[in-house]
């Protein structure tokens, strides 16, 4: 009966502390335990039952008390605290045993891990998840005491932490400054380059006076060069192939010039160069004539040698 009462009297408090009333109630879909006990409780007895009949509900409701009895009290051992655990055991070895048959252990600094075995014990305390949340604690905890609760050090931490809003910040972090800066340098660039452009088209279509003055200035320089090179005696050119401009090849031409006056001379006398020539032409018919007779010779029969007898 007070374990009835004790419970009606949490679920009070927990939907006071929800909110919860009876039209959030139907909306949801929540429907009252305890109108059905009643209910129950509340049934008449059937006339004429016996006394019998009687005891034998009455042991039935009994039974059924203590079925409900058994529940709760699994309830409540499934909804059982943590284990105490002080700051320094946490310190020492964050890993707890959960149950032993089967055997599952937990940690206190990763909330939420069920580890099951001794290869996944080993494995979680050499995960870079694991050691980055024990140095988190060993930092929570210097300043708190050895023999406190490691959960209340934890639980004061979670309070601590800011909670994450969904308001955008005013303060605009580094990243968007920068984003921001560079949007107004791009920009800046594109106005100027369109400048130039503009400039420039505004140049093209109206030629200025002044280039024409630049160009008779840049004519002038060169006639003036060409008069002044007119007035000069012009120079002989040596010609670079022709090798008898040279000092030396001229004094050979000169010691050579005697030789070449004295072996022209005999060309100048005609009869001298026929008589040569004549000459040579008599020797040559001898030597063909004498060819000839030496080939006539070799292909004519020759004499067999008589054999004396």
């Amino acid at each position: 009966m007070f374990k009835r009462v004790e419970k009606r009297r949490r679920k009070k408090e927990e939907e006071e502390e929800l909110g919860l009333d009876e039209d959030m109630k139907e909306v949801l879909g929540i429907h009252d335990t305890d109108s059905e006990e009643s209910n129950s409780e509340s049934d008449p007895e059937p006339e004429g039952a016996s006394d019998s009949d009687v005891e034998e509900g009455r042991g039935l409701g009994e039974e059924g008390d203590e079925g409900e009895g058994e529940g709760e009290e699994t309830e409540e051992e499934e909804k059982e605290e943590d284990p105490s655990i002080t700051v320094a055991q946490a310190l020492q070895d964050p890993i707890y045993v959960v149950s032993v048959l089967p055997e599952v252990k937990a940690c206190i600094v990763c909330p939420g891990k069920l580890l099951k075995g001794v290869k996944m014990v080993q494995l979680h305390r050499t995960s870079n998840a694991h050691e980055r949340r024990l140095k988190t604690f060993k930092k929570l905890a210097a300043n708190a005491d050895s023999t406190g609760s490691a959960w209340e050090v934890l639980k004061q931490h979670a309070e601590d932490k800011p909670k994450l809003s969904l308001v955008k910040p005013s303060t605009t972090s580094k990243r968007a400054e920068k984003k921001e800066a560079s949007k107004l340098i791009r920009k800046a660039r594109r106005e100027k380059a369109k400048e130039k452009a503009q400039a420039k088209k505004a140049a093209e279509k109206q030629p200025a006076p002044a280039d024409d003055a630049s160009a008779s200035k840049s004519l002038s320089p060169k006639k003036d060069s060409q008069v002044a090179n007119e007035d000069k005696p012009a120079k002989k050119k040596r010609k670079v192939g022709d090798p008898t401009n040279s000092p030396r090849k001229k004094k050979e031409k000169d010691a050579v010039t005697p030789f070449s006056v004295e072996q022209d001379e005999p060309k100048k006398a005609g009869p001298a160069t026929e008589a040569v020539k004549s000459i040579v032409k008599s020797t040559h018919d001898r030597a063909k004539a004498a060819r000839s007779r030496a080939s006539s010779i070799s292909k004519a029969p020759r004499r067999k040698p008589l054999v004396a007898s």
